[in-house]
């Protein structure tokens, strides 16, 4: 772990235990591991997304809901974190679910809070193994993964929502949750019954209501053959659903939720001419004789011997690529499809292709994006932006699959009356992820192209091409990149330091403090020795600021890779200032620098730059006749 980050954990670590004393101090001994393997989840990206003082609040909320786990196989809370003086002004709204865990429910909650217009803006998603006795009390658990762990498998999902009360229905919200899970309990207890539902229709209507369920395609299932359930069907209704989907109708995907039974995934499909019909579909990964007649069929087209590289690729490509999609396309069409799947991976291109299970109402995009290329969110992004593209389309995406060299975004379109033909839907979502593909340098390349011209754009990317570690990069935007690029620019030029405030949400520039603007942050950026934690909080804290949180970062000089120092810190302005203005910030930012490098003494008359707009003569005069009074 980068010293960063190593630190960053550190400091949750030792936040998470100072809560779990002041909250829990009498915890049994099972409450007490569990609490110990939820921290064991996180790393100090917990600490950067949600920060010391919520810790309390999180542990509390996710402890309750795993002793509802042990009565009921699923519980949540939702509630907002304030209530603000009027409902138009956005707050916290936080969304908890624990449940056994199942495939694809983090899918379905996210589709579930965006019908209600909610965006998750961060999420955890910690799993547990959990050892319960007969009353359901918890006597151990461990973290996931973990050699020692035992017991059933328990998932715990946290959302931060920025919402208006006015535009939330809690009720309804709620009612919704219950809703999803009672299916999924019925689709346990009849999931034979369901599998008979094809050409029946009506029946599955009334099993599966319109408008409950997200649009989803395939999933894992246990049931073994390309095919899965399908296969078990008889080949009069294969062929059946075969039909609709090369039919000029086409096979409609109904709008559902993935329903997951443990490893099996029923999928929900409608023909507009016969009604509903339910398939199961295996793993990708999954092993079967036609797997490998298919690989060996391939290789043997493509002139690929066995034991090679390339032929190991070749498998990789057959697991990448949607199990029901080999069965349905043509194998002309498949050969030429892999070949080029191939290639793309090799040279680390997007390959974008439709479903052959498309039809005019519902078009399928699979989007396969090189893993260097791939970053954290990148479905959630290009389903925003193929939605503002396609006007009166539902658009819904999702990360399906990821491997070493590529990942599978599944974009499903649902289009008002055939708008855009599936070629333009292709060329569409293939722009979109290519735009979206661009690494983070990339990124800030083109930021500081627009912002200072090509030229110059070009002389400062090189250098600063190892200046920012994967730490920073996750954490921020390359607009916060290029901002600190030339802050950077502007220490080195200077006397080695640059401070100034910005919006706590994107760390946006802040020109001036109005009176109720929220929370701030104060970003300083330094060269030479690291600052000791318990040496800037009080220098910080003379200024009349009430530190919240401090995230530190190292990054490497642009001129020789020495370690320039970043500390981004939450804090809160005193009650005696009510507005900051332009200038009363620069004159903050000059003696603060000051303060700082040692140039100046830290004490309380420094607040008196932001709350009567002292500048660095006036705090150096103020003090010098208040020592004069206080030895005469």
């Amino acid at each position: 772990m980068p010293t960063g980050e190593t630190e960053g954990f550190l400091v949750m670590s030792a936040a998470w235990s100072q809560a779990a004393e002041s909250e829990f101090p009498n915890l049994p001994a099972g409450d007490a591991q569990f609490l110990e393997a939820l921290r064991a989840s996180f790393d100090s990206s917990f600490q950067r997304l949600f920060g010391s003082e919520r810790i309390g609040v999180y542990m509390r909320t996710t402890l309750q809901l795993a002793r509802k786990l042990g009565k009921s196989w699923y519980a949540f809370d939702i509630s907002f974190g304030a209530k603000p003086n009027d409902s138009e002004t956005p707050v916290l709204l936080t969304v908890d679910i624990a449940s056994v865990d199942q495939a694809f429910l983090v899918d379905s909650f996210v589709a579930l809070l965006r019908r209600f217009g909610l965006e998750p803006e961060a999420s955890l998603h910690p799993l547990v193994t959990v050892a319960r006795n007969e009353e359901g009390a918890i006597v151990a658990a461990q973290r996931t993964g973990s050699k020692a762990a035992e017991g059933r498998l328990e998932s715990y999902v946290h959302f931060d929502v920025e919402a208006r009360h006015a535009d939330v229905d809690l009720a309804r919200l709620n009612d919704e949750l219950n809703r999803v899970f009672s299916t999924l309990a019925a689709i346990q207890a009849d999931k034979d019954g369901l599998s008979r539902l094809v050409a029946q229709p009506g029946r599955g209507q009334r099993s599966l209501p319109e408008g409950m369920f997200l649009t989803l395609g395939a999933g894992s299932t246990s049931g073994g053959g390309r095919m899965g359930l399908l296969s078990s069907m008889d080949e009069a209704e294969a062929e059946l659903l075969r039909n609709a989907a090369a039919s000029a109708k086409g096979l409609v995907l109904a709008p559902v939720y993935s329903p997951v039974v443990s490893n099996e995934t029923i999928v929900v499909a409608r023909s507009q001419q016969e009604g509903i019909f339910v398939a199961g579909l295996p793993s990708p990964a999954s092993e079967s004789d036609e797997d490998g007649e298919l690989l060996q069929a391939l290789a043997e087209s493509l002139s690929i011997p066995p034991e090679s590289y390339s032929y190991r690729e070749l498998d990789e490509v057959l697991h990448m690529v949607p199990t029901i999609e080999l069965a349905l396309v043509p194998q002309e069409h498949l050969y030429e499809g892999i070949s080029a799947l191939l290639l793309a991976r090799e040279t680390n291109q997007i390959a974008v292709y439709a479903s052959a299970m498309n039809s005019g109402q519902a078009v399928r995009v699979y989007a396969y994006i090189p893993t260097i290329r791939y970053h954290t969110g990148m479905d959630r992004r290009i389903r925003a932006a193929v939605a503002a593209r396609c006007a009166g389309c539902t658009v819904q995406a999702r990360e399906a699959h990821i491997d070493a060299k590529s990942a599978r975004v599944d974009v499903d379109i649902a289009l008002p009356g055939g708008s855009l033909s599936e070629e333009q839907l292709v060329a569409l979502v293939s722009e979109i992820a290519e735009r979206e593909a661009r690494t983070w340098m990339d990124r800030l390349e083109a930021e500081l192209a627009e912002r200072v011209g090509e030229e110059v754009a070009d002389h400062l990317c090189p250098r600063y091409e190892f200046s920012f570690d994967s730490a920073f990069q996750n954490d921020y935007s390359a607009e916060v990149g290029a901002d600190d690029v030339q802050r950077i620019e502007s220490a080195l030029a200077g006397e080695g330091i640059w401070v100034g405030f910005t919006t706590e949400k994107g760390r946006h520039p802040i020109a001036s403090i109005a009176p109720g603007s929220g929370p701030i942050r104060l970003r300083i950026i330094h060269t030479g020795q690291k600052q000791k934690l318990s040496a800037l909080l009080p220098l910080v804290e003379t200024f009349g600021l009430s530190v919240l949180e401090e995230v530190p970062y190292r990054l490497a000089s642009p001129e020789d890779g020495s370690p320039i120092w970043l500390y981004d810190l939450g804090v809160e302005l005193g009650a005696a200032v009510s507005e900051v203005s332009e200038e009363y910030l620069s004159r903050f930012a000059s003696t603060f620098s000051e303060v700082f490098l040692g140039e100046l003494d830290a004490d309380l008359v420094n607040s008196l730059v932001l709350t009567a707009g002292l500048d660095t003569y006036g705090v150096l005069l103020l003090r010098t006749l208040a020592n004069y009074q206080r030895f005469t």
